[in-house]
């Protein structure tokens, strides 16, 4: 079984979000309106702990740089379709 995570932490390493990558229901979209703010809004499953069930949450991120946005854009697509090849390998 292959997960992937999203985490961000702050500068010190404490993680401040934490969530799982889904062939399904992830999604990723550069919100274009604020193109100068450098940010993302994704949908990730996060599992909510007093029900243990993943729920469906959307995220925005913003980013300091273009290119840290490119990288985790690049890497999140990367995640998505290794998850997609590994779900059509099932079936």
């Amino acid at each position: 079984m292959v997960i992937f995570k999203v985490i961000f932490k702050n500068n010190i390493g404490k993680i401040l979000y934490d969530a799982n990558i889904s062939a399904k229901f992830s999604k990723l979209r550069k919100i274009e309106e604020k193109a100068y703010k450098n940010q993302l809004k994704i949908a990730v499953c996060k599992m909510n702990p007093d029900t243990k069930k993943a729920a469906l949450q959307f995220c925005l991120i913003n980013f300091h740089r273009n290119d840290d946005l490119v990288a985790f854009e690049k890497e999140f697509t990367g995640a998505m379709e290794a998850l997609k090849q590994k779900s059509v390998g099932k079936e």
